[in-house]
């Protein structure tokens, strides 16, 4: 085995149990299936949205990696592969033009709803 035969392997190895998708620049996104990123990043966007925010924090780089994929639906389904799919963006958006546009995460409440009931209350 050559050298580059070598360095692929170690690579491979060294990688371990990550997951990957195909970026639209030709290189590889690379992410832990078993990572917690998505989920806080969801609870916070809850949290936001729930103290009247309309504007979510940050998204974590893996949903941002989306955004670049190749096959963005692709990439999408592979993230959440074997769970709950909760965004916080519109994924249609995500999907076609890599856009994050915030939605509620209150079924049948606009951004901004949540936190003007809770303040009636």
């Amino acid at each position: 085995m050559g050298l580059r035969g070598k360095l692929r392997r170690l690579e491979r190895d060294a990688r371990g149990n990550l997951d990957s998708f195909q970026l639209e620049d030709g290189s590889r996104f690379y992410f832990d299936p078993a990572s917690c990123e998505v989920f806080l990043h969801n609870s916070a966007c809850l949290e936001a949205q729930s103290g009247g925010k309309t504007t979510f924090p940050e998204p974590p780089p893996v949903v941002k990696a989306i955004a670049r994929a190749r096959d963005r639906a692709a990439a999408l389904n592979k993230v959440f592969e074997g769970g709950f799919m909760v965004m916080p963006y519109d994924t249609e958006a995500l999907i076609e033009r890599g856009e994050f546009v915030p939605v509620s995460m209150v079924v049948g409440r606009e951004l901004g709803e949540v936190a003007e009931d809770l303040s009636e209350q």
